[in-house]
């Protein structure tokens, strides 16, 4: 028996309770012994219990095209009726699968890679002539932070720290470190601008001792930096957002 529309008519009353008791009763003895017509009522079931518990609106025309293609190219022989039935089960199957694969995405906690990927932004660091006055080194490494070459900015900071310790240029070095994956060294630096109590560079270097410590796998030493950011601090709300997605 061919999947006509008569028969999803069919399916579709008998489903919904929209037919006489008599009619019922008549369509019931046809599924006892046609078992190609029972397998259609099962398919009809399954696509409509998709459709019910998962909303997707996606998934929900997909199935609507498999139904309409079915009944479009339905061929008047068993064999190719039951290729279609086989087909449209393995789509079904496949979109659960794909379903359940989501879900177990969506609700699972981020990884520390995840995470850091998610919250980490070059700080907009930058050198001007008034920093530096003539020293070309220290303007070198500021054109290579800005381009992102961060191993080649390291080295001259690095010297010019040397000559003169100062919060910016650590907090710079600090950078470079992170960006080079030199995380102890980075926390260094960081910490010892959180414990000098700087007013410009104490609460960035928080943020960044957070993350560094978040590359690092570290969530206990992550989620204390993050705590001790000050609530007038810009970085405030990031770190918030972050403790809440450590604490899933």
């Amino acid at each position: 028996m061919e999947y006509t529309n008569n028969n999803q008519q069919l399916i579709d009353q008998y489903l919904r309770g929209k037919m006489s008791a008599q009619e019922r009763q008549s369509f019931e003895e046809r599924l006892a012994q046609d078992a190609e017509l029972a397998g259609q009522l099962e398919q009809y079931k399954a696509s409509t219990e998709l459709l019910e518990h998962h909303a997707d609106e996606q998934l929900r025309a997909r199935v609507g095209r498999i139904h309409r293609e079915m009944k479009a190219e339905a061929q008047p022989t068993k064999g190719a009726s039951r290729r279609n039935l086989l087909l449209a089960l393995i789509l079904l199957l496949a979109a659960l699968l794909l379903i359940g694969w989501w879900f177990s995405r969506s609700t699972s906690p981020a990884s520390p890679e995840q995470l850091y990927a998610q919250y980490h932004q070059s700080y907009p660091l930058s050198f001007t002539r008034r920093d530096s006055g003539d020293d070309s080194p220290l303007l070198r490494a500021n054109q290579l932070y800005k381009q992102k070459a961060y191993d080649q900015a390291l080295p001259l900071l690095q010297a010019e720290l040397a000559n003169d310790d100062n919060p910016k240029l650590r907090f710079a070095v600090g950078l470079c470190q992170l960006e080079t994956e030199q995380i102890p060294q980075a926390l260094r630096n960081f910490q010892t601008l959180i414990d000098s109590n700087d007013p410009l560079y104490q609460q960035p270097a928080r943020w960044y001792a957070a993350l560094a410590s978040l590359k690092n796998n570290d969530l206990s030493g992550t989620t204390r930096y993050l705590q001790a950011i000050a609530p007038s601090s810009p970085f405030h709300s990031q770190a918030q957002e972050l403790l809440q997605q450590l604490s899933r």
